[in-house]
């Protein structure tokens, strides 16, 4: 379905067009390779509100989800571990973008956003794509973080948790699966690429590489 291009994972269709960004995806080179697109981007703060975007803009508005049924722009996420969701609602037109980390999954950004738009976007109409994000293998966590976790999902916590020598392991694309079956989301509805950023040294991963870390930047844009 996706074809890997140079700067990352492009899906085109009559419609719209998904992009997951590598390593080189910036500003620039997304301009090179789609030339006839605009584009918007937040200021991401790893919370859970909701933007319409309705023109060309870059870091004006702060949230970490935004939508619009505007043509040929692009909405913007930035990532390197956390999740950027994608999605296009075949009834209303609408597209949306995503910016999930551990705490967008633990606040149910994803779903709440969904649930805000459901009045006039049903949510039968969303095709979702979940982009390259730290799956569980590489997702190393403390006590903390696993309380706030299980306090989003109803899954048993053997099902999404592995223990270690020195903690846990989460498994946040499961969470994040049981966070959109239960606002009505089918599988069906949803691609996940499942590629890991942390072990994938053709992505950004700041559990790797810390504040030497950059981000890939991912979008989706209405044709």
């Amino acid at each position: 379905m996706f074809k890997e291009i140079e700067i990352g994972f492009e899906l085109l269709t009559n419609d719209y067009v998904v992009f997951f960004g590598k390593h080189s995806s910036q500003l620039q080179s997304l301009h090179r390779q789609y030339p006839y697109l605009d584009w918007a981007q937040l200021k991401q703060v790893h919370g859970n509100k909701i933007v319409q975007t309705l023109k060309s803009e870059i870091d004006l508005q702060t949230a970490d989800a935004h939508w619009t049924s505007a043509s040929l722009l692009g909405l913007i996420t930035k990532t390197a571990d956390c999740i950027p969701i994608l999605g296009f609602n075949q009834i209303s037109k609408c597209i949306i973008s995503i910016h999930a980390g551990w705490r967008g999954v633990a606040n149910q950004i994803t779903t709440l956003s969904i649930l805000h738009l459901s009045k006039s976007h049903p949510i039968t109409g969303w095709k979702l794509f979940v982009g390259p994000h730290i799956q569980q293998q590489s997702f190393d966590i403390q006590q903390d973080t696993v309380d706030l976790l299980k306090k989003c999902t109803s899954l048993n916590s053997s099902e999404w948790l592995v223990s270690t020598p020195t903690g846990y392991k989460a498994n946040l694309s499961l969470i994040l699966l049981q966070q959109l079956q239960e606002c009505g989301i089918s599988k069906t509805q949803i691609c996940d690429l499942n590629l890991d950023t942390k072990s994938d040294l053709r992505f950004h991963s700041y559990r790797r590489d810390k504040e030497l870390s950059g981000r890939q930047l991912s979008f989706i844009a209405k044709i």
